[in-house]
């Protein structure tokens, strides 16, 4: 399952960086008191799409059971979560559903980790031979 959120969170980020790209680069978002503003946010597009490129690789790794995934998936979960959080000015709605995507992400990673440990055999606890003038021949 979280093979597949991180894709989706992928595919999510590089189609609003192909979108970013698609609308001439601007964004038209109003000011306090001064009519509306231009800002260029070809960055934020790169970013996107390199953030997006990264996850699906990512999720490559969790579908085929890579035990890195889980700290990267998530490290890389709150980037995107800071992402969508400076995103929000121009595209809240986009922005809002990538940051549920993460909070998804996360929360499918960490309780995947917690049930992984909840299923690995317990360590044999090695035998222990005493040495020296007390110890029993076998």
């Amino acid at each position: 399952m979280g093979a597949y959120l991180l894709a989706l969170l992928g595919l999510t980020h590089v189609i609003g960086g192909l979108a970013v790209f698609d609308q001439r680069h601007f964004y038209e978002i109003p000011e306090t008191g001064q009519g509306m503003a231009r800002h260029d946010i070809t960055g934020w597009a790169v970013v996107h799409l390199a953030l997006g490129a990264v996850l699906l690789l990512v999720a490559v790794g969790a579908a085929i059971g890579r035990r890195w995934v889980l700290p990267v998936g998530v490290t890389l979960a709150v980037l995107s979560a800071a992402a969508g959080f400076f995103f929000l000015a121009y595209q809240p709605f986009w922005a809002l559903m990538i940051m549920a995507l993460d909070v998804a992400v996360i929360a499918v990673s960490l309780a995947d980790r917690s049930a992984r440990r909840r299923q690995r055999p317990p360590r044999p606890v090695a035998a222990h031979r005493r040495s020296g003038p007390h110890a029993t021949p076998d």
